[in-house]
């Protein structure tokens, strides 16, 4: 680079015009300020004292003199009191462009010994239309992927499919039950517009059974919970996912990826721990209490057995991820009784690659 050879001719400079011995990585070399002519400067005031120079003006004239002569890419050079500024030839740059702008690997890192990173996006809801904003989150997905790869990171780019839960199901129940056949062909809509029409009528439906129930004297809550659409929609979620008692063994114990099938639950049960009206699907009062019970002591014996075993009294102790996300309040709960301070949480370590490179990226 064109600042590594300024400073080889400047130490020489300061080697063979006074006898000065200077390393050139040692010699501080800065982008020349937008008001003044040049590209790069040097400071001359901490060399006046080794060379015998009391005017700071004469000791960078010799030094510009010697680097214009032995540089053959510095064109000029200017002296503003006891700053060289550096003028770099337009033959440098374009010499440069012809060497590199066909090197796809320009600027790339070394290959890391890290773990990989895997950087998920834009993964979008299946069940509703695309967007703009999909277009937003991929650019912004593969940029991140893009800047991590050349800074040397083994990068996995990940888009979840999150075709499988119940708000599919609750698209195919309503178009099984409402659409007489209708298709992207003879409707004239984009497939993911018709999906999205389907997941409307389903909660148009599913309002109106919740207010016949209601008129009919049921407790509210009770009413979501049994509206004869969500039963129903429920009950095809779980033959469709296995969910029965004989698909879950199958699944846990027999099928690969045991954990991911585990994970996938996590949504559902953490929406249904917050009580969303459409992910209430019959639980008993004591079924939601039993099943409260138990992730409150899953998450203490996480701290307890795993968080305990370091030295965190004085940290915060952050999470990444949607077990994290969706059962914070657990979490938080299980470190409080062990006095450990909580983080953040980010239900997708997405958000906090964004915010360090929007803080780190250099201002224009």
């Amino acid at each position: 680079m064109i600042d590594i050879l300024i400073q080889k001719s400047v130490s020489e400079a300061l080697n063979k015009e006074f006898g000065v011995a200077v390393a050139p990585e040692t010699i501080a070399l800065t982008a020349t300020k937008k008001e003044f002519t040049g590209d790069f400067t040097l400071v001359v005031f901490p060399y006046m004292q080794k060379c015998g120079c009391k005017n700071p003006v004469d000791l960078a004239n010799k030094i510009g003199d010697f680097v214009v002569a032995a540089c053959e890419w510095v064109e000029s050079y200017n002296v503003i009191k006891g700053f060289l500024n550096f003028v770099v030839g337009e033959n440098y740059w374009k010499n440069f462009l012809e060497r590199n702008f066909r090197n796809e690997t320009f600027g790339y890192r070394t290959v890391r010994s890290d773990k990989p990173v895997v950087i998920e996006y834009s993964s979008p809801n299946t069940n509703k239309p695309l967007h703009l904003g999909h277009i937003r989150n991929n650019l912004l997905g593969w940029s991140v992927a893009e800047i991590l790869k050349a800074n040397g990171y083994a990068v996995k780019k990940v888009n979840l499919v999150n075709d499988r839960g119940i708000h599919i199901c609750k698209s195919m129940l309503a178009w099984k039950k409402f659409s007489g056949g209708e298709t992207p062909q003879s409707s004239g809509m984009k497939g993911d517009h018709l999906v999205g029409k389907y997941y409307v009528a389903f909660d148009k439906a599913y309002k109106k059974e919740v207010a016949d129930l209601l008129a009919k004297g049921m407790a509210e809550e009770e009413a979501e919970r049994n509206a004869p659409i969500l039963l129903e929609a429920q009950n095809m979620l779980k033959k469709w996912a296995g969910m029965d008692y004989a698909g879950i063994i199958d699944r846990v114990y027999r099928q690969p990826l045991a954990n991911r099938f585990l994970a996938s639950i996590s949504t559902f049960v953490g929406e249904l721990l917050q009580g969303k009206a459409d992910t209430k699907v019959g639980l008993t009062d004591e079924e939601y209490k039993l099943l409260k019970e138990m992730l409150v002591q899953v998450f203490r014996d996480f701290v307890s057995h795993i968080l305990c075993s370091y030295s965190l009294a004085e940290d915060a102790v952050g999470f990444v991820g949607s077990i994290a996300f969706y059962f914070q309040k657990f979490i938080l709960a299980a470190m409080e009784e062990t006095g450990m301070k909580m983080g953040v949480i980010m239900r997708s370590p997405m958000e906090g690659l964004i915010r360090y490179h929007s803080c780190n990226s250099p201002k224009s």
